[in-house]
């Protein structure tokens, strides 16, 4: 029996990499292809705008405790319907690149990269707890939280047809051009 749901878990997992390759292929090769004649010199893009699939998380009494001290949410493969943002993956796009505010430190010193954020969209459609995946600088990591914090309301996330709380992970691109 407890094999049974292992090879289940497994199989999602493989689906769910198996898309998010799929995802990450098709927003590559597309990166281009969307901007806007009037762009900026300074851009802010965000490149991929899916959730990104987290490893299953070790079963050692340290990691349940440090999970249990965090939001009780579920991620993102594990509900039934995903958070969705107003406009979709196209609006959440848009969103970013219209609110960020490339920070004239990083500007001058020529710092670009990409800021992945982890966040909780609560079962009422808000931002929850957020976290900082992977940064290349502290001031692009604070303009990166606060358009996070700043994001309207979603639809949220739904298992067995109630909703509730779901991570979701976004990166966000700082370029310079």
């Amino acid at each position: 029996m407890k094999r049974f749901g292992s090879e289940k878990l497994l199989s999602i997992k493989l689906i769910s990499l198996l898309a998010m390759m799929f995802l990450v292929a098709f927003f590559t090769s597309c990166s281009n292809n969307g901007q806007s004649k009037e762009s900026k010199e300074d851009s802010v893009n965000l490149a991929e705008i899916k959730t990104i699939e987290q490893e299953e998380r070790n079963n050692s009494s340290s990691d349940k405790a440090s999970t249990e001290s965090k939001s009780q949410a579920y991620e993102s493969f594990a509900v039934d319907e995903k958070p969705i943002f107003p406009g979709g993956d196209e609006g959440l796009t848009d969103y970013v690149a219209k609110h960020v505010v490339y920070p004239k430190e990083s500007k001058e010193k020529g710092i670009q990269g990409t800021i992945y954020v982890r966040f909780v969209v609560t079962k009422t459609g808000t931002i929850g707890e957020t976290d900082i995946m992977r940064t290349v600088d502290p001031l692009l990591e604070m303009e990166a939280l606060r358009i996070v914090k700043s994001l309207p309301k979603w639809t949220p996330g739904k298992k067995n047809g109630n909703p509730v709380d779901v991570w979701f992970i976004i990166p966000i691109k700082f370029k310079l051009k």
